[in-house]
C-alpha cells in the first residue's frame, strides 16, 4: 500500500486486497484509518503517521487492521517516505 501525505490510499496491491477483502477501486483516495485501523488504535496511528512523514528512515510497526468482514488482523508492516513524493 502507498499513501499520500494525508493518509489517502494511492496504491493497493493484490496482497492488500486479499488481506482486507477490498479492491483498490473501493479504497482509492480513502484514508487508511477510516477503513482499516481499529478504532482504539486510530490516535496512535495518527501519531505514527506524523512521525513517518517527518522521517527519512524505514521503520517497523505492528497494528490491528479491520477487514471488510469485520475481522481484526494483527499486521506487521514497515513504512518509509518515498523521496520526491508530496
Amino acid at each position: 500500500m502507498v499513501l499520500d501525505r494525508t493518509g489517502r490510499i494511492i496504491r493497493f496491491n493484490r496482497a492488500c486486497e486479499q488481506l482486507t477483502g477490498y479492491s483498490f477501486a473501493e479504497v482509492r483516495d480513502k484514508c487508511i484509518w477510516e477503513l482499516f485501523v481499529a478504532p482504539e488504535e486510530v490516535p496512535r496511528f495518527h501519531s505514527l503517521f506524523g512521525e513517518i512523514c517527518d522521517s527519512t528512515s524505514r521503520t517497523e510497526y505492528e497494528s490491528r487492521w479491520i477487514t471488510r468482514t469485520g475481522d481484526k488482523r494483527t499486521i506487521a508492516w514497515s513504512a518509509a517516505l518515498l523521496a520526491g513524493r508530496q
